[in-house]
C-alpha cells in the first residue's frame, strides 16, 4: 500500500519491539528490554505510528491497566507519576499498583498485541542469528487515525499535502484546535447538535471592552470547489439562528477552495460577516500553530 505517496517496503528481523524516540508517546518505555531501531523515513510519521500502535494496544488493557500505565510512563499525561502518587490516587496500595503494572507490561509484551507493531521497526544488532527477512508494507495511517494528537499534528506541519488525508470529524477537531490555539474563549464542535447548522461554535472575548464575537463555523470536505449555493445556505443559515445563538461572524473552510462566482465579492461577503478559508489559510495555521493550556484536547507542549 501507499505510504505518503511513495511504496516503502521495511525488512523485519525478529521480535518486534520500539525504540525511545524522545516525545511523551514512548511504547519503548512499555518493553524496556528491547533495542529497536525505527526505520521510517520521516521522524514525524515515526511518531503517528508509535501514538496510534500504542493507543490500540493499550485500548486492549483493563481501564484501569491502561490509566496506571499511562501515569506511571506519562502517556497522553503531562509528567510521570510515581507508584505513590498512583496509589493515593485510586486509593490502593503501593504493591497493587506495582502488581497491576507488571502485569500489564506482561500482557503487552504478548506476541498478539507485538504483532501490532511490527510493520515499521526492525531488529537491532542483538537480533538472533538465522532469522529470515519478511517484508512488510506499511498503510497510510493518516487516513485511518480516529482522533487528533500532536504527534499527527507535528507530521502535518511537517507534510501539509496530508491534510486531505484526514478522516472528515479529525479535520474539523483540527480546525477547532486552530481556534482554541488563538485564544478564542470557547470553542466547540457543534455538528452533531440539531440546534445549528455549525460545525463549529467558537466565541472571541474583544478586550477591554468585553464584547463576545460569536463565530459560525462551517467545514466542507467536499471534492468538489463550493459555490454560490452554499455561501447563500450558511448566510442564511446564520440570519435564522441569530437570535438563538447570537451569532456575528460565519466562516466557511474549504481544502478544495471556492467557484469563481458573480453574485458577490470579497468585499461583499466580508460586509455581510462572511468569510472563505481555503488550502493555503489552513496551512499557514498549521505552521503557525503552537498548543497553549486553553487548546481543547491537546496537551501544553512544544512541538519541533
Amino acid at each position: 500500500m501507499a505510504l505518503l505517496g511513495e511504496r516503502t517496503v521495511l525488512t523485519i528481523k525478529g521480535p518486534m519491539g520500539h525504540k525511545t524516540l524522545g516525545m511523551t508517546m514512548r511504547y519503548a518505555h512499555l518493553i524496556p528490554d528491547q533495542k529497536r531501531k525505527v526505520v521510517t523515513k520521516d521522524r514525524s510519521w515515526d511518531h503517528l505510528l508509535l501514538y496510534e500502535e500504542t493507543r490500540k494496544a493499550l485500548a486492549t488493557l483493563t481501564p484501569r491497566q491502561e490509566k496506571i500505565l499511562r501515569m506511571r510512563y506519562a502517556l497522553d499525561e503531562k509528567r510521570r507519576y510515581s507508584r505513590k502518587e498512583i496509589a493515593e490516587s485510586f486509593g490502593i496500595s503501593y504493591s497493587t499498583v506495582r502488581r497491576i503494572e507488571l502485569t500489564a507490561l506482561r500482557l503487552l509484551r504478548h506476541p498478539s498485541r507485538q504483532r501490532e507493531l511490527k510493520g515499521f521497526v526492525e531488529e537491532g544488532e542483538d537480533a538472533p542469528e538465522g532469522l529470515t527477512e519478511h517484508p512488510i508494507e506499511l498503510v497510510d495511517i493518516v487516513s485511518a487515525v480516529s482522533r487528533l494528537s500532536v504527534h499527527l499534528i507535528q507530521h502535518l506541519k511537517l507534510n501539509p499535502a496530508d491534510i486531505p488525508k484526514l478522516p472528515w470529524d479529525v479535520f474539523e477537531h483540527l480546525i477547532a484546535e486552530f481556534f482554541a490555539s488563538w485564544g478564542y474563549e470557547e470553542v466547540r464542535l457543534v455538528g452533531r447538535d440539531s440546534n445549528t447548522s455549525a460545525d463549529i461554535y467558537a466565541v472571541q472575548k474583544v478586550d477591554p471592552i468585553g464584547v463576545r464575537i460569536r463565530y459560525y463555523v462551517e467545514v466542507k470536505r467536499w471534492k468538489d470547489k463550493i459555490g454560490v449555493d452554499v455561501i447563500d445556505r450558511v448566510y442564511g443559515a446564520v440570519q435564522a439562528e441569530r437570535p438563538k445563538h447570537g451569532w456575528h461572524m460565519a466562516m466557511i473552510v474549504s481544502l478544495v477552495g471556492f467557484k469563481e462566482f458573480k453574485k458577490y465579492s470579497r468585499v461583499e461577503l466580508t460586509l455581510k460577516g462572511i468569510e472563505l478559508k481555503d488550502r493555503d489559510a489552513v496551512t499557514s495555521w498549521l505552521r503557525d500553530y503552537r498548543p497553549t493550556d486553553k487548546g481543547l484536547w491537546l496537551p501544553p507542549m512544544l512541538l519541533t
